[in-house]
Formats: structure tokens, C-alpha cells, sequence
């Protein structure tokens, strides 16, 4: 037998709600619960064939189930239980890993993904192969991991939060654009804000931090966008969030700050700070969109926090 790290609900503590990691006996021929989005990318049905083709050679068993609108990744996380899979599997972009880890719980098996989406920025932070027999592998042999996440506007996040430019560009981009022109789509929205932002002051407050900027990107992970760094020791394996607050508005500071994240020369600037932290508030004018992980999870004012009790994934 195999073994992961679960989470057992007889270790649950009555006071605190919190959750401590036991060791279960899992078969070596993993039962999968596969929650594949048909619209996360070009050619994502045949990548996700592939993938189980090299699963079934594998010996795993497999359910799928298709999301068909936003919220259904989520539902079906919830839904699934270690009693009748041992992995469940998040097959689509960061935005359907997003879903799946919102929907996760005390009962839930491990978490293994499939990237399928525009960025996959989360693929690139647990090093995940690129082929699909590399995929397939993790997915039926891999080590479970202790995740951490960060949580805004009370949903979790895996990679980043953001405030103010970004989460414009996020809040404005059409979803058929990014379907047809994945990358593309980005670097035009992005272009586009650039164009037609206009800046607003943000409050930031925490321990250890109490200033004003014209926008805060929080991460969990190390990559941002892609393979750009903003806050190079912030890790996912790791407790603990850190905050890249810009100070100046106005489209040339803007440029600047675009520019250098591109040469990965973010903490060059004087005018960028950079803070560890656990716990944020962040204020600023009514209406004001946060996005985490590439979507829209509310409006300024809005807590962000790290989150203590970590999730299990599947891991190379």
C-alpha cells in the first residue's frame, strides 16, 4: 500500500475548527475524481486525452465530470469525498484550480491538477512535467504536499491578490478573448489599461505597514503572470504572505513598474516596497475590483490574510 497525508476529522479540535495531518493508506491504483473545464484553453479536450490514456496504462480508475459555468469546479470539489476517490484532480487553467481548492475540505482527498489554461502559472510553481506522461506520473505516483494558501474576501488563493492596476486589467478582459488569444489577450488588456487607467489611491494597513499606494499585488507563490517574480521568497510550501506595494500612479510610473518586472529588476526601485506579511487591509474608493489567482473576488475595502491550516496536493 501506498500512503498520503490526509486529513483525519478525529484529530479535529472542538475549539479552534483546525485540522491536523494524519497519515491514510491509499491503493496503489488511484481512483480519480477529474473535474475538467472544456473552455480553459485551445486543444484542452485532447491534451486532457492524452493525459488519461497515460493514467489508464497507469492503472488508475477515472470519473469525469464537466464544468459548464462559473461556480461548478467549486460544487464538485465539495461534493467529493475520500471515501470515494483518492485524488481529485483540477483540469484547466489557474482559474479552475482557484474553484477546486475553494471547494475542498476537511474530507476531501488530495488535490492533483492537469493544466490546461492560458498562464498554468500554478504548473510552473510545483515544477510540474510538461509532457503528458510526466502529468500522468505525478498524478498516479506522486508525494502529497502541505499547501498553503492565502485568502481574500474569504475564498482562498494559491499564487496572488491584487489591488489596482492589475486588477483592472484582470476585471476588463472579455473571456472570449482570452479563449481565442490565451497570452495575447493579456498583454492587450494590459496595453489597453495602460491607455485609459486612471489611478486611484489605495490604504494599506497591517503589521508592520501603514502607507498609501496607487497598487498592492500580495503574493503566495513565486511566479506572477507567468515566470516573473515579484517577490522572490515567497513560496507555497511556505506560511506566510508578501506584498509588493506601488507607490506613484500615473502612466509613466506605471511603465516603469511594467518594464522592470519584465527584467525581473522590481527591487531596484526605490518606489516599490516590499513587506512580509500575515494579515491586510487593504481601503480604497467605493467600487474598487480585487482579483486573486485571475479573477474577480470582490471590492476594496477587503482583508487579506494567510491562511494557517494548509491544503494537500500532489507534487513531483
Amino acid at each position: 500500500m501506498d500512503h498520503v497525508i490526509g486529513l483525519d476529522k478525529r484529530e479535529e479540535s472542538v475549539d479552534s475548527g483546525q485540522w491536523r495531518a494524519q497519515i491514510i493508506p491509499v491503493p496503489k491504483r488511484r481512483r480519480l475524481r477529474v473535474i475538467f473545464n472544456p473552455v480553459a484553453g485551445p486543444r484542452s479536450r485532447q491534451r486532457l486525452r492524452d493525459v488519461m490514456d497515460c493514467l489508464e496504462r497507469l492503472e488508475c480508475t477515472y470519473v469525469l465530470a464537466e464544468t459548464t459555468g462559473p461556480g461548478d469546479a467549486e460544487q464538485l470539489a465539495a461534493e467529493c469525498s475520500a471515501e470515494r476517490f483518492d485524488v481529485i484532480v483540477a483540469a484547466g487553467g489557474d482559474g479552475t484550480i482557484n474553484e477546486v481548492i475553494n471547494g475542498l475540505g476537511p474530507q476531501s482527498p488530495p488535490m492533483a491538477i492537469l493544466p490546461l489554461g492560458t498562464a498554468n502559472v500554478f504548473a510552473l510553481e510545483i515544477n510540474l512535467p510538461g509532457n503528458p506522461a510526466g502529468i500522468a506520473n505525478v498524478i498516479a505516483t506522486g508525494e502529497p504536499r502541505r499547501l498553503y494558501t492565502g485568502r481574500a474576501n474569504h475564498r482562498r488563493f494559491i499564487q496572488m491578490a491584487g489591488v489596482g492596476f492589475d486588477a483592472h486589467v484582470v476585471a476588463n478582459i472579455h473571456p472570449s478573448l482570452k479563449k481565442h488569444f490565451g497570452k495575447l489577450a493579456y498583454a492587450y488588456q494590459t496595453l489597453s489599461c495602460w491607455l485609459h487607467y486612471r489611478p486611484t489611491t489605495l490604504r494599506i494597513r497591517g503589521e508592520g505597514i501603514d502607507c498609501q499606494a496607487a497598487s498592492a499585488i500580495i503574493s503566495n507563490g513565486r511566479y506572477y503572470g507567468g515566470r516573473f517574480r515579484l517577490n522572490p521568497e515567497a513560496s507555497v510550501w511556505n506560511e506566510g504572505l508578501y506584498i509588493c506595494v506601488f507607490e506613484y500612479a500615473g502612466r509613466w510610473h506605471m511603465l516603469r513598474y511594467l518594464v522592470a518586472i519584465a527584467l525581473s529588476r522590481l527591487g531596484k526601485l526605490p518606489d516599490v516596497q516590499h513587506y512580509r506579511i500575515s494579515r491586510v487591509r487593504v481601503e480604497g474608493p467605493v467600487g474598487e475590483p480585487v482579483q486573486a489567482d485571475g479573477d474577480i473576488v470582490g471590492e476594496t475595502p477587503i482583508v487579506i490574510e494567510s491562511e494557517n491550516e494548509p491544503l494537500m496536493v500532489l507534487a513531483p
